[in-house]
């Protein structure tokens, strides 16, 4: 099998919910600011700490999402800015589209949804861990549920493309 690689982008409805969920960290920080320098908010350093979150989570969260999707014979590579992960590809996976169901009652355990897209550990009522690597929205969520068990949703910017390779 030759290499496949697909881009993996942001899409229009969660650039609204990265700037919306923005939007709040400012205005939250600003307050703390203003509490502060009043003197209604005794902690010194809750101010700088929300500023440094502001700062560094948002990056954080931006260079551990996937740029590419590399596919070869063996793996399956994320390629992010800050690492790469690796997905080994086993005979007993299954590569399919998320269904409505999948996803009911989804709870993030760990990691970040809002920000850039989903990253993180999540729940669902008949998934109880899925690693989320998505930066666009629901419909165009992959699954691949490994032969072991374990669940990685992706969003690859072209889905019909990434899922007719594995058919």
């Amino acid at each position: 099998m030759e290499r496949t690689i697909f881009t993996c982008s942001v899409d229009r409805e969660t650039w609204k919910m990265t700037g919306i969920m923005f939007f709040f960290l400012l205005f939250y920080t600003a307050f703390l600011w203003m509490l502060h320098s009043v003197g209604w908010f005794s902690l010194n350093i809750a101010p700088w700490l929300m500023t440094f979150l502001c700062i560094v989570v948002p990056i954080i969260i931006y260079g551990i999402q996937p740029r590419r999707l590399v596919i070869s014979d063996d793996a399956i590579r994320l390629e992010c800015p800050f690492r790469t992960k690796v997905i080994p590809r086993d005979a007993g996976m299954e590569v399919r589209r998320v269904r409505d169901y999948d996803t009911q009652f989804l709870v993030r355990k760990c990691g970040s949804n809002g920000v850039f897209g989903n990253w993180g550990l999540f729940g669902s009522k008949r998934w109880p861990r899925m690693h989320f690597y998505t930066k666009r929205g629901q419909k165009d969520w992959i699954m691949l549920r490994m032969g072991d068990g374990k669940i990685y949703i992706l969003s690859p910017d072209d889905s019909e493309a990434f899922l007719r390779i594995f058919s």
